[in-house]
């Protein structure tokens, strides 16, 4: 991850957000980062954008393929 997971799992505990979206264009950030994140408490939804991401991303974790859909599924958690 171009962020560190210890950076970004921290910015998450601290902020709480309702959601974090992630966007990789290159093949760079492992399934392992990802499961991290999941663990990180308040718990938001992760979402993962572009073709960086491995197959095998944890269950929890929503692909978004487009804009609109990163934008529907960011709104669906805030409400």
């Amino acid at each position: 991850m171009r962020v560190p997971t210890v950076a970004l799992s921290a910015a998450i505990r601290r902020t709480g957000p309702a959601a974090v979206l992630l966007f990789a264009a290159m093949p760079v950030v492992s399934a392992d980062d990802l499961r991290v994140l999941t663990r990180v408490r308040p718990s938001p939804r992760i979402l993962v954008g572009g073709n960086g991401w491995p197959l095998d991303v944890p269950p929890s974790v929503q692909r978004v393929g487009s804009i609109g859909h990163a934008v529907s599924a960011l709104a669906d958690a805030v409400v």
